[in-house]
């Protein structure tokens, strides 16, 4: 049994989801350079969407709709009480080319702080120390989301406004009918008109292929039957001139017998 189990004996656990979002990055070992945002937990991670080319100034920001997402379980007493930490690490790296990366910067965060013990989204900003792999330090600025695993909802990028993802409508279908629209394309499901005529056309066609094929098919079936008869007869008359041959054959040995003297 892991270490870790061990001390999650008599503990209930719970499954929260986290974001991390609207992350600035302050740091010297970032200036000019294009980096990526990830978390880190053991064997586990995850990374924003999008690369940040910082500024000469060392600073990177990521927008709000392009957040850290991850999914932690908490323990705790079965009494109750507060949750037992869940430190994860934010690593600032460099995008050194396509596929490799490099470790700038990290900053540490226990996420089992920000969780509500009733259950209750919460969010909250925060700042950390950025830690540079040189040594320097550096700031951090994100603002942690945390709810129960299906509640947490989200701020949209567009208006500000909180919105829960789990009940948007899905508006899909109509902005779809509404492009088919603007194009003058019939709806989706019902028949186009030029297909429908295309159809047709090829379906008659198609049936003219099928009378041919049959009349193609019962001419090629006789002249079978014809090429399989004028076959027979001649295998016939093969027959019988072998069996002339041999008759005659039979006849010369004959006559030479009566004419050996005795």
């Amino acid at each position: 049994m892991p270490l870790s189990a061990l001390f999650r004996v008599g503990k209930r656990g719970t499954k929260f989801d986290a974001q991390l979002r609207s992350v600035e990055a302050m740091h010297s070992a970032i200036e000019g350079k294009l980096v990526t945002l990830r978390w880190v937990r053991r064997s586990k991670c995850g990374a924003a969407r999008k690369n940040v080319l910082a500024t000469p100034d060392g600073r990177a920001m990521w927008p709000a709709d392009d957040a850290l997402d991850l999914t932690v379980t908490l323990y705790r007493a079965e009494a109750g009480g507060a949750f037992d930490g869940k430190e994860i690490k934010i690593a600032l790296d460099e995008v050194v080319r396509a596929g490799a990366t490099k470790t700038l910067a990290t900053a540490r965060i226990d996420l089992a702080r920000f969780a509500d013990q009733s259950g209750a989204t919460t969010r909250t900003d925060c700042e950390l120390t950025l830690l540079g792999e040189d040594g320097r330090k550096g700031r951090i600025k994100l603002t942690v989301a945390i709810a129960p695993q299906g509640a947490l909802t989200r701020t949209a990028p567009d208006t500000g406004e909180k919105e829960n993802t789990a009940h948007l409508p899905d508006d899909r279908p109509a902005r779809v009918q509404a492009g088919r629209s603007k194009a003058g394309l019939p709806p989706p499901g019902s028949p186009d008109p030029a297909r429908k005529a295309q159809g047709a056309t090829a379906g008659a066609g198609s049936k003219g292929g099928g009378k041919m094929a049959a009349w193609e098919r019962r001419a090629l079936g006789l002249a079978t039957d014809r090429w399989l008869l004028c076959l027979f007869l001649l295998c016939g008359v093969v027959r019988g001139v072998c069996l002339v041959c041999c008759r005659l054959r039979s006849l010369g040995f004959l006559a030479s017998l009566q004419k050996t003297p005795s």
